[in-house]
This record gives structure tokens, sequence and C-alpha cells, in this order.
């Protein structure tokens, strides 16, 4: 198996949450079991050294927010399901106050990564696109 190249660039010095998000966006899948953490790539290759030991590092405060990205994934997972058959304005209000504080805990890279991560998903598991206008005409997916 080959080795995937390190995500770090420039040596460049990442937090927790900024590390998350970046193995994400590179499609490394991080499981939390307990107090461990299984990392893996998607396509099955090996992690790099570099990567390997910047998680090591980080792995305590990781193994915390994997518990908010958890939990903003599920609150995700509610509002694209309720988006479809419409929302009151007190379930709109109950749904932003919730997203303000997992965002606050994620920190906007992470919850931006974990919001595009998780329309997929949804999009894949029913068909529907949680970004695309109801017309169908325009999907407004955001951009990596």
């Amino acid at each position: 198996m080959c080795e995937e190249r390190s995500i770090l660039s420039d040596n460049v010095p990442m937090g927790p949450s900024q590390t998350l998000a970046l193995l994400y966006r590179r499609r490394v899948v991080v499981r939390r079991y307990g107090q461990s953490l299984r990392v893996r790539n998607w396509n099955g290759r090996s992690l790099s050294k570099q990567t390997l030991e910047l998680v090591r590092a980080n792995k305590p405060e990781i193994l915390r927010l994997l518990v908010f990205v958890a939990a903003y994934r599920g609150h995700l997972q509610r509002m694209f399901r309720r988006s479809v058959r419409g929302c009151d304005q007190s379930e709109v209000q109950t749904f932003l106050d919730r997203q303000a504080l997992l965002v606050d805990n994620l920190g906007p890279e992470l919850a931006r990564q974990v919001f595009l991560d998780a329309g997929r998903a949804y999009r894949v598991r029913t068909a529907i696109c949680p970004w695309c206008t109801e017309d169908g005409g325009t999907c407004l997916e955001p951009k990596e």
C-alpha cells in the first residue's frame, strides 16, 4: 500500500479543530471508540507518520470534538429531513439556537466540513439534495 502525502503544509501549527477539519476534507475517516481513536484513509492508503503524530498530539481534544461532531451531524440530519416537510417558526429558532451552540464548540472550519459531509451523506442516502432549489433547477451546494 502506498503512503499518503502529509496533510501538513509548511509546518503551520494547527489546533485540534483545524486538524480534524483537514482530515475530513482529505476524506480520512476518524472514529471514536471509547477513549480510543481509529483513523484511516478512505482509499486504504497508509497515513503519513507526520499525520499520525499530529493526531496523537491532539488526541484528547479530538476525542472531545468528536462528541460535538456526532451531535452536529445528527442535528443536521434532522434539519434536512424537516426541510422536506417544512418547519414552523419555533422549530427554526430552536434549530438555529442549537446550531450556534454546536458551531461554537466545533469552530467554523470544522463545522463547515461536517455540514458539507452531512449534506452529501443525506443526498446519497435519500436521493434528495439538501441544497437544491424547490424547482430542482439550481444546486446551491457550497464549494470546498
